[in-house]
């Protein structure tokens, strides 16, 4: 891949920042050029500074064959730099800014007929007893507004003037939307409460809601921005945890096919509980969820990391790559095919963006020089450079 000039100095004052050095007045304005460029540059620039950590680094710098990368960059660069004790930091600040150049942040342009993109489909909004509506149709859209229920043209719903009487068989009647994979959705729940779902997921709650209970039950992803009533508690339900709060902001994230659930706090506080207990959150707290062993415990995070699919990115630290396959497979339609099973073990850090084709993500991937990928229709195969 070739780079430009601009790409190359950038990468080198990043590099020269991340490893302490003092930056020349000119350098100071080419950086705050680039910073001003995109606000993703400054988001990335700030993890790599305070989110980051070393110990996370340890874990992934030992794929990443960094003289070879620069080498294919600016040779001059790295061996500028081999004159110079290379600390711990300075390795992984070489792999953050060698990342970079590599496209950590997918910005290559299209015009492969190869790109594999995220698709859109629309979601489905069920009432209990069979009617099951499609938010993009028109007809249906006459229909819901007639129970109150509003599709607005931003990809979001309105629910706040819901009025479906009566009582299924089995008790009350029960509203769910679910979101199928390439999309997410925003929706105002009767309350007020805001609440907006990722692909592949599913949230459902009784016609009622707000009337005495605000109780909702998740399968997947959810970001809530729920409207504060101290006398009525809103309560989510999500595998094996209970999530209840009276005013706050957080992400859930409950998708099956993980081995944990994630609360994450945004603002305000709630508790989460499961069989064994229970964990109040402050804000920036996370709670985890053993799905395995039933254990649930907390700690500090970067919440902005684990609320970035709301802008439509997938941030990952040391993942494994059948993790990141998994969430990728929410946006993209594809399958995976790995040459052994090692490879999915195999760790990877960096950013996704939706928008943007699947097959950068592989560019940067290769960069690591420790694995191919090869595209047949739908199908990735993944192979492993000996």
């Amino acid at each position: 891949m070739k780079y430009s000039h601009k790409q190359l100095t950038v990468a080198d004052i990043i590099l020269r920042r991340l490893s302490g050095a003092d930056l020349s007045q000119e350098e100071e304005s080419c950086l705050s050029q680039w910073l001003g460029e995109k606000e993703e540059n400054r988001l990335y620039l700030d993890r790599l500074q305070n989110s980051i950590s070393l110990d996370d680094f340890d874990n992934t710098v030992g794929q990443f064959d960094i003289p070879a990368i620069w080498k294919r960059i600016d040779g001059s660069i790295w061996l500028r730099r081999t004159r110079k004790r290379r600390s711990r930091a300075f390795v992984a600040a070489s792999v953050a800014a060698a990342v970079l150049v590599g496209a950590v942040v997918f910005r290559f342009s299209g015009g492969d007929d190869k790109a594999i993109v995220s698709r859109y489909a629309y979601p489905e909004l069920t009432i209990s007893g069979g009617e099951t509506f499609v938010l993009d149709n028109k007809e249906h859209k006459t229909i819901l507004e007639q129970k109150g229920v509003y599709v607005q043209e931003n990809n979001s719903l309105s629910l706040e003037n819901l009025h479906i009487s009566g009582r299924s068989t089995a008790g009350n009647v029960f509203v769910s939307l679910a979101v199928p994979q390439g999309g997410d959705y925003s929706m105002t729940m009767p309350d007020g409460s805001g609440v907006r779902l990722n692909s592949r997921s599913k949230i459902r709650f009784a016609s009622d809601f707000g009337k005495g209970t605000r109780e909702v039950w998740l399968d997947g992803e959810g970001y809530f921005n729920v409207a504060k009533d101290e006398n009525i508690p809103f309560i989510v339900h999500s595998g094996g945890i209970t999530t209840r709060v009276l005013g706050t902001s957080f992400n859930v994230n409950a998708f099956a096919y993980q081995n944990s659930i994630l609360v994450t706090l945004v603002e305000g506080s709630l508790e989460v509980g499961s069989n064994d207990g229970s964990v109040i959150l402050e804000p920036g707290e996370q709670s985890v969820f053993d799905t395995g062993t039933g254990a649930l415990a907390k700690h500090e995070v970067d919440t902005s990391i684990h609320t970035a699919w709301l802008e439509g990115k997938l941030y990952f630290v040391g993942y494994k790559l059948e993790d990141i396959v998994e969430r990728l497979q929410q946006w993209y339609d594809f399958e995976m095919v790995y040459a052994s099973d090692d490879i999915r073990r195999m760790r990877f850090s960096g950013t996704i963006n939706k928008n943007n084709a699947l097959n950068d993500l592989f560019v940067f991937l290769e960069e690591t020089g420790s694995i191919r990928f090869s595209i047949e229709g739908t199908t990735v195969n993944a192979y492993k450079v000996k």
